[in-house]
């Protein structure tokens, strides 16, 4: 894939942002084309969001939450793309959620979240287009996380306490939310494609050999 093809992807889902539908649709065709299996779910109130997983279906399993912030998520999808074109052997699994914040409940996010063992929430942030936040500080996905990031951003990035959107409970491990808002530039949008890249490989192969504890 070109970065001509990341941009117009970018451009695509800035177009459907206002309308989830849509956007979940184009995302399912995007991965379809590429041969990851993604399955767009409605909940009892009619909202929906679209899951995908690529590897080898097994423990670890790292969760990414496209959540409001469409550069974030388009960087997320295209890392799994590339990750996945590449026939890259991952020991663990990657999986995908897009969806709008608000707008889908705990019946999906809890669908998503069987048998995670790490969590990365891809969001609309501050004008410096970083941030990370966590309910422990001393995880190895933050270290690993921010270690990443401050290689391909080139810079610190900060470590606050949160959760994850739509769950009321504390996770057990870290929720990391690490994402460019929709006004950085494509060079940034860029950068974060590969971190996201090498974040997936590096934590799948991290965890290959720890105990395995979940999330949820």
């Amino acid at each position: 894939m070109r970065l001509a093809e990341y941009d117009r992807i970018l451009e695509d889902l800035l177009d459907a942002a206002d309308d989830p539908t849509q956007e979940n649709h184009y995302l399912q065709k995007l991965l379809t084309r590429h041969r990851i299996t993604a399955d767009i779910l409605t909940d009892h109130a009619r909202q929906t969001a679209l899951l995908a997983e690529i590897g080898s279906g097994s423990s670890p399993t790292l969760g990414f939450v496209g959540l409001t912030g469409t550069t974030a998520l388009a960087a997320g999808v295209i890392a799994l793309i590339q990750l996945h074109d590449a026939g890259v052997i991952l020991p663990g699994t990657v999986r995908l959620l897009a969806m709008t914040a608000g707008r889908t409940n705990q019946s999906i996010s809890r669908q998503f979240g069987v048998g995670l063992t790490g969590l990365i929430i891809g969001a609309a942030v501050s004008p410096s287009g970083v941030a990370i936040t966590t309910a422990d500080p001393a995880t190895d996905l933050v270290q690993l996380t921010a270690t990443i990031a401050e290689k391909h951003l080139k810079q610190t990035v900060p470590v606050t306490a949160g959760l994850f959107p739509g769950d009321a409970r504390q996770p057990s491990l870290a929720t990391v939310a690490l994402g460019p808002d929709n006004q950085v530039s494509t060079a940034t949008y860029h950068r974060f494609i590969n971190l996201y890249i090498e974040l997936f490989k590096q934590y799948l192969a991290s965890m290959r050999n720890e105990k395995k504890a979940e999330i949820w």
